[in-house]
């Protein structure tokens, strides 16, 4: 495996990831038709749309994915089946995110939920016992959102 820096999802200093794992955590919905369902047809999408990552969750990749364009792994997830307010647990180790061809792993956490303090306890244990004894395979981002917004954080190698 390459040395991980954020230049592995991006051309000319500018990056676009397709996100294909939304519909794990918010669908079914009517976002999804019959072409879109299928990863297969989302990934050849990536490939001919130029973009320089997908994100997977870890089922999808290991079924689906084809090394033809960088991969995140997302590494924690939930449904949308149960009410209530939402709690995203981790489902893949960075370990398997690695084994799996990842470039990076992403962890989502739902800011303002009355689980937030789970999520951000467990987001850091994965960066201080898994991400941070690997910072030559390794970066990790943080996608946090609730209700609707959204904030990316990235830790470039190197930084506090």
């Amino acid at each position: 495996m390459t040395k991980a820096t954020m230049d592995n999802f991006l051309k000319n200093g500018k990056g676009l990831l397709l996100a294909y794992d939304q519909g794990f955590e918010h669908g079914p919905s009517t976002d999804f038709n019959e072409k879109n369902i299928d990863p297969n047809y989302v990934l050849d999408i990536a490939v001919k749309g130029q973009f320089t990552g997908v994100v997977l969750h870890k089922g999808i990749a290991e079924k689906y994915y084809n090394s033809k364009i960088p991969l995140i792994i997302k590494l924690n997830g939930k449904t949308s089946l149960p009410k209530g307010e939402p709690i995203s647990s981790q489902v893949c180790s960075v370990e398997e995110a690695i084994s799996l061809g990842a470039k990076g792993v992403g962890y989502t956490i739902y800011l303002g939920s009355a689980n937030e303090n789970i999520m951000l306890q467990e987001f850091g244990e994965i960066q201080e016992n898994q991400v941070l004894r690997r910072p030559d395979k390794f970066q990790m981002g943080c996608k946090s959102s609730w209700p609707r917004e959204s904030l990316h954080v990235r830790w470039p190698k190197g930084s506090d």
